[in-house]
């Protein structure tokens, strides 16, 4: 109800204009082009965890919209286009007091919600069957624990699930302005260097390590930027959309390309010393593989997908590719010669989800646990304890009752908890600004 009320305020352009800067975040357009399309993949992951919970039970929203039970992908995604916008926020700024700044930004733009969510889980811990808190576990230095961020610590498990790319990407952040101060006027080099190092080397590692390359794509994404952006300045505007709309449409068709046929090895960075220890064993086992993959898919109208020709040895490290990066890439460089794509993704409901993306992401399961009937017993897994069934057609369900609720509580949590921080960063940067004129 609260989702829709705010609809039909939103319908009434006096009260969206008043209304529409309580959800403005950033400042330029290229930027809230870029932050629109990470609403739209935190909405995606989102509604993903949501038909992959019970898939039996939401067989009409999967065959209305089959691409969400490939909402995994839209995790690099994310992390591409957090790497650009991070980096983008804080390159021209990293002396001492810049230093202190970018880390108080970031504390203050994830912690809040993060420990509010953090207690919220906690507190359904306490009311329901909670594995991981053992009954004879202090509960307050489990929660204290939790709130100390123990994964990025090294521990093995955790209350929210979903936070797992959280841990990492705050690892990265942490990182990421010695790297940048290291590498000096090489740093484009050098992220082209850590991408290719992270996809020889991730085969068969884990799901987070495979994450780090993503962060430096995006860095270098943003370095590609500024340079398309010069390219282009004498280029007449028909030309500069042609381009943009070229390379979106590109970005586009290999991430479409690469759910439905899994790209070969050439852009996917597939292990290659399983190629150079015996090449012409990895010849007749691909070989094989594909006969048999044929053989069993005549007829039965299933899509072969590449990964199910090759070998298991062969096949990639939780989905998270290369050619994801490169599509994500690809779209986020369009924004920078298409004023009519930077247009579009700065629209009021891609401002309203790039508002909103970071709450939904750290509420959905929660709201789904609530909802539907779930408690975790792991940092990846779930139990079904007596789930309520899903009213009349599970589509309508979803998407009228489930996505609005999560849109509803991300708002409020973006208003009370994200937005209060946020102004909060800008009352210090000014006061850190203003220490500085006196000085």
């Amino acid at each position: 109800m609260l989702f829709y009320a705010g609809l039909v305020v939103f319908m009434i352009p006096s009260l969206r204009r008043r209304l529409a800067p309580l959800f403005q975040t950033t400042r330029g357009a290229s930027i809230e082009s870029i932050d629109g399309l990470r609403g739209l993949m935190a909405i995606w992951v989102s509604l993903y965890h949501l038909v992959v919970m019970r898939v039996a039970d939401f067989s009409a929203t999967l065959k209305a919209m089959p691409f969400l039970m490939d909402g995994g992908i839209a995790v690099p995604v994310f992390c591409v286009i957090s790497g650009f916008v991070v980096y983008n926020s804080m390159r021209h700024d990293l002396g001492r007091d810049g230093l202190r700044a970018y880390y108080i930004a970031r504390l203050l733009r994830i912690y809040p919600v993060y420990a509010v969510v953090v207690l919220a889980h906690f507190i359904h811990a306490m009311m329901g069957l909670y594995p991981l808190i053992q009954a004879d576990e202090p509960k307050l230095l489990r929660l204290l624990s939790e709130l100390f961020l123990p994964v990025l610590f090294g521990g093995e498990n955790f209350l929210v699930p979903q936070f797992w790319s959280l841990y990492v990407e705050l690892s990265f952040y942490l990182a990421l302005p010695f790297l940048v101060i290291v590498s000096g006027r090489n740093l484009f080099m050098v992220c082209l260097a850590a991408t290719a190092l992270f996809v020889l080397t991730g085969y068969g590692s884990t799901r987070e390590f495979t994450l780090w390359k993503y962060f430096f794509m995006g860095i270098a994404c943003c370095l590609a930027y500024d340079r398309v952006v010069a390219l282009a300045t004498g280029w007449q505007r028909g030309r500069r959309e042609t381009a943009g709309l070229a390379l979106f449409a590109a970005g586009f068709a290999l991430l479409v390309a690469g759910i439905i046929w899994d790209l070969p090895s050439f852009v996917t960075g597939i292990y290659l010393p399983d190629y150079i220890e015996n090449p012409a064993a990895t010849v007749g086992s691909i070989t094989r593989h594909v006969m048999i993959a044929a053989y069993e898919g005549a007829g039965s109208g299933h899509v072969m997908r590449y990964r199910d020709m090759v070998p298991p040895k062969l096949t990639f490290a939780h989905g998270y590719t290369l050619w994801v990066g490169l599509a994500a890439m690809l779209m986020i460089l369009s924004t920078a010669l298409s004023a009519w794509l930077a247009r579009l993704f700065s629209l009021p409901v891609f401002k309203f989800l790039s508002a909103i993306s970071y709450s939904a992401f750290a509420w959905h399961i929660f709201i789904y646990c609530i909802d539907l009937g779930f408690v975790l017993n792991s940092s990846t897994s779930m139990v079904v304890i007596e789930p309520p069934p899903i009213p009349g057609n599970d589509l309508v369900f979803a998407m009228g009752l489930v996505l609005p609720s999560l849109l509803g509580v991300s708002a409020l949590s973006f208003l009370l908890i994200e937005r209060p921080a946020l102004l909060l960063r800008r009352h210090l940067g000014r006061r850190a600004k203003m220490a500085d004129i006196v000085g």
